[in-house]
């Protein structure tokens, strides 16, 4: 980890489905992520492959979010301007993932972030027609500098349209972790204006 890296983790998390009464938390219960984890990349970022990467924006519901995504070297960048007269969303996911998550109890982000909360999303498709549940979970970032966090995966939750989906309708093709075939990254965090997030790591660990 380089200097100016702070080492992170979400203890727990809950999908966006009420204005955050306590804001920071995923910022503020952390403890360190350590090298002895062995980590397997999730994604292609060295180099990324932009057409491995979908945009979905609220406009998809009638929103005015706007939101695109751009390549490096070595990461996925994607800005944006949150516009909450409307859905309030904006989001990039990832059209498949190199390893089943299944071998894995968490997944660790290297993230150059705007020091806005953002949610962590796995899917069993990129895309889909009708109920689909996604599974969230919320983290922190710093404005100006690269954030490492480790999202055990006991902090996902099931969500569908922002609600939080029961057990008992989640359909066997979308049991977490081992069903899932997407990663993605969502904003969504009540307020308007400009938003910025490097994705410059997705390991399984």
């Amino acid at each position: 980890m380089t200097n100016g890296e702070s080492s992170a983790i979400a203890q727990r998390a809950t999908p966006r489905i009420s204005p955050n009464r306590n804001a920071g938390r995923a910022g503020a219960n952390l403890v360190a992520y350590t090298s002895r984890m062995t980590p397997t990349p999730l994604v292609a970022l060295d180099p990324p492959d932009r057409r491995a990467w979908l945009v979905v924006n609220d406009v998809v519901m009638g929103g005015r979010s706007l939101g695109a995504m751009d390549v490096t070297r070595a990461s996925v960048v994607f800005t944006g301007e949150l516009n909450t007269n409307g859905g309030g969303f904006a989001s990039i996911r990832s059209q498949g993932l190199l390893a089943d998550l299944s071998r894995f109890t968490a997944v660790v982000l290297r993230i150059a972030g705007d020091g806005r909360e953002w949610t962590c999303d796995f899917r069993a498709a990129a895309s889909s027609r009708g109920f689909s549940v996604t599974w969230k979970a919320t983290f922190a970032t710093s404005a100006d500098s690269t954030t490492v966090v480790r999202l055990p995966f006991s902090a996902f939750r099931p969500t569908w349209r922002g609600q939080l989906v029961p057990d008992s309708r989640i359909p066997p093709a979308e049991v977490f972790p081992a069903a899932m075939k997407s990663v993605g990254f969502t904003i969504a965090d009540r307020r308007d204006g400009a938003f910025r997030i490097e994705v410059l790591g997705v390991d399984g660990v």
